[in-house]
């Protein structure tokens, strides 16, 4: 399917402008356009001349994971905007950086092709492999972890692969004899680590959030399946629109707390034509994650970062409560740049924030209803607190937000 040559602008969004953003965050968005946009070169010009403390820019790059990516725009288009001796350190650090996806795609091309030996098909998602489909530079994106999808029926054999290549269990505690979590029907993934490199290992047999157990399954992941080579070598990948959904749902399930989640959904939509964002639309409506896809378009439109066919936005924009929620996360990335570091709230109160935005990302009233009902009457040990009054308290903040959105259907906003 042939991408539209020549995608229109976004229109004026209906979403109020994100106000009061600091000079960092204009220039963090703008290293999020495309830089074959006309309008990419001027817009990050002007937000550099803003600067006046570089220390600040390249903490909230570092912060937002957007330092390399900040180096490849600067350095490509307008070079002269930034002193000598910063250019130079954040040139620096994009060595170091390339170093490190150096070395992690390594551990990657060595998991996957032990993978393969042991008759374990696999995918590879995040990390490495999408900084290669999306920037075509494993060191403009940063990533900490190796992230592979395999069949729910080897994740035993995975997990014993990864132990064979040094890796260890971190959450060995819902480990059971076949290998997977004790609750698997709410989880999504094992996690691994390698205690020499420091590697973090994520082996998931669904991508979704904990508890929506119909997210991207495995099964349709590796039928619309894409290759990547990574450093000489073929790499079993997610297909493009798989790539967009992968994105929208892990960003959704992290509050969507850093810019680079839309500067690589941005790439991922680059040239995307109607017809082919139709396609997309449909395959989020079949795995239950359209409303997500819904946020992060219309969160790039609020950030008027890139360009789109307008009927993806359009119909985005039909999606009142999409609408909302792109709002709320947009206003809240833009002013995590003025806070220390935008991180997940630690503790129970933090995981039930987080459960009640997962809930409310998703696509109908019956799932919302039914996916705090599981986190509040299932939860594994990850949710639940040891103090009982503690958990009794969540219950009823949980119970209010439910109350709130009810009326929220209804129409009535007091």
């Amino acid at each position: 399917m042939q991408p539209n040559p020549a995608p229109n602008r976004w229109p004026a969004s209906p979403i109020p402008a994100v106000s009061g953003s600091s000079p960092e965050a204009d220039v963090l968005i703008a290293c999020v356009r495309s830089p074959s946009d006309p309008l990419s070169a001027d817009s990050l010009r002007v937000s550099l001349a803003r600067i006046t403390d570089w220390d600040a820019l390249t903490d909230a790059a570092l912060t937002h994971e957007m330092a390399g990516l900040l180096y490849r725009r600067v350095s490509e288009l307008v070079p002269d905007a930034v002193p000598e001796a910063v250019l130079e350190s954040w040139r620096a650090r994009s060595a170091k950086l390339a170093l490190r996806s150096l070395r992690m795609q390594r551990a990657l091309v060595a998991l996957c092709g032990a993978l393969t030996a042991a008759d374990v098909p696999v995918l590879a998602f995040k990390g490495p492999v999408i900084a290669e489909q999306l920037h075509g530079d494993p060191g403009a994106r940063h990533f900490s972890d190796l992230d592979v999808v395999v069949h729910p029926r080897d994740v035993r054999t995975a997990r014993g692969v990864a132990l064979g290549l040094g890796y260890r269990d971190i959450d060995s505690i819902w480990l059971q004899a076949n290998g997977l979590p004790e609750e698997h029907s709410a989880e999504q993934e094992i996690e691994l680590q390698h205690p020499q490199t420091k590697t973090w290992l994520e082996v998931h047999w669904r991508i979704g959030p904990r508890y929506e157990e119909n997210s991207l399954l495995a099964d349709g992941l590796f039928e619309r399946a894409s290759k990547v080579e990574i450093l000489g070598r073929e790499v079993a990948c997610l297909g493009r629109h798989d790539v967009v959904l992968a994105l929208v749902v892990h960003a959704a399930t992290h509050d969507w707390l850093r810019i680079e989640d839309a500067a690589s959904l941005a790439a991922a939509l680059a040239g995307m034509g109607d017809s082919e964002a139709r396609d997309l639309e449909a395959l989020a409506t079949a795995n239950g994650c359209l409303r997500r896809l819904r946020i992060g378009v219309l969160l790039l439109a609020e950030l008027g970062s890139v360009s789109q066919p307008d009927g993806l936005a359009s119909r985005a924009r039909a999606d009142r409560s999409a609408l909302r929620l792109a709002n709320t996360a947009a206003a809240r990335l833009v002013a995590s740049l003025g806070a220390p570091a935008p991180d997940e709230e630690p503790g129970p109160r933090g995981h039930i924030r987080r459960a009640l935005w997962e809930a409310r990302t998703l696509d109908t009233r019956k799932e919302y209803a039914w996916y705090v009902w599981r986190r509040l009457f299932r939860a594994t040990e990850y949710d639940r607190p040891e103090d009982g009054a503690t958990r009794r308290g969540l219950a009823g903040a949980l119970a209010a937000q439910v109350r709130r959105q009810k009326r929220l259907w209804r129409g009535d906003r007091s």
